[in-house]
C-alpha cells in the first residue's frame, strides 16, 4: 500500500467510528474537511517540488503522476466522506411528527333531541384516530390553531340550534328558524371557526334543540377539522 493512501483510510475509519454519534458529527465534519485540506496541500507541495527539478529520473516522474492522481482521488474522497457524515447526522436526528392532523366525520342518521352531543357513523379521514365516532368528540393530538366546520340539514317543520364546544364550553352557535312559513322547508346550516387548542383538548358539536334530517344513503351531517398552525411545543403560545 502506498504511503499517501493512509490518510484516506484514516478518514473512513473516523466516519465509521463517529456515524452513530450525531452530537459529534458537526465537529467531525469540520475536522475531516480541515485535515483533508492539509493532506491535499502537503501532497500538492510534494508534487510541485518534484516537478520543479531540472533533471527528474523516469521513476520519479512516474511517482509524481501517481501522487497527482492520488491527490485528486483524495480530494474526491474527502468530499464524499463529508456528504456521508452529513447524511448520517440527518438520519440519526429524531424528526418530529410531521403528519398533518385532519379529520372528517359524517352521519346520514336523523337526529332529534335536546342538549345532546352529535355522534357520527364513519369518517372519510382521521389521520391520528383522534375522533371518537360514538361520543362525537375530537381529542387534539397536537397543540396549535385548528380549523373546524360543521354542516347539517334542518328537518322541515323544525328549527335548530347547534353549538360548537371546546372542553364543554360553548364557542360558536348556529341557529335556524323560519318565522314566516312556520319552518315548512329544509334549511342547510353551517358554521366554521379557527380556535387555539392544547394537547388533549376536546372539541364536539351539541344539538341544543331541533331536528337534523337523515338522508338514508345521502349524507347531510358532517364535522371536519384540521391543524392549520402547529405549536413547536406544548407550552408555546401562538
Amino acid at each position: 500500500m502506498r504511503w499517501w493512501r493512509a490518510p484516506t483510510l484514516i478518514i473512513f475509519s473516523l466516519h465509521v467510528a463517529f456515524c452513530k454519534q450525531p452530537t459529534s458529527i458537526e465537529d467531525l465534519v469540520n475536522v475531516v474537511e480541515l485535515q483533508g485540506k492539509l493532506i491535499a496541500k502537503g501532497l500538492n507541495d510534494i508534487s510541485q517540488g518534484i516537478g520543479h527539478k531540472c533533471e527528474v529520473p523516469e521513476s520519479t516522474t512516474t511517482g509524481n503522476l501517481d501522487i497527482q492522481h492520488e491527490l485528486l482521488n483524495l480530494k474526491r474522497e474527502v468530499l464524499q466522506v463529508k456528504q456521508q457524515l452529513l447524511a448520517c447526522q440527518a438520519n440519526e436526528v429524531e424528526k418530529p411528527d410531521s403528519k398533518p392532523v385532519i379529520f372528517n366525520a359524517y352521519t346520514s342518521k336523523r337526529l332529534s333531541c335536546h342538549n345532546c352531543i352529535i355522534g357520527y357513523e364513519n369518517t372519510h379521514v382521521d389521520s391520528h384516530s383522534a375522533m371518537n365516532l360514538h361520543t362525537g368528540e375530537f381529542i387534539s393530538p397536537k397543540s396549535g390553531h385548528y380549523f373546524f366546520q360543521f354542516h347539517a340539514l334542518v328537518e322541515s317543520g323544525s328549527e335548530a340550534q347547534v353549538e360548537l364546544m371546546v372542553n364543554d364550553k360553548d364557542i360558536l352557535c348556529i341557529y335556524d328558524r323560519d318565522i314566516g312559513s312556520g319552518n315548512r322547508r329544509y334549511a342547510m346550516i353551517g358554521q366554521s371557526m379557527i380556535h387555539r387548542l392544547e394537547l388533549g383538548d376536546i372539541v364536539k358539536v351539541r344539538l341544543h334543540s331541533g331536528t337534523l334530517k337523515g338522508g338514508g344513503e345521502a349524507t347531510f351531517t358532517s364535522f371536519l377539522g384540521m391543524l392549520v398552525a402547529a405549536a413547536e411545543n406544548d407550552n408555546e403560545m401562538l
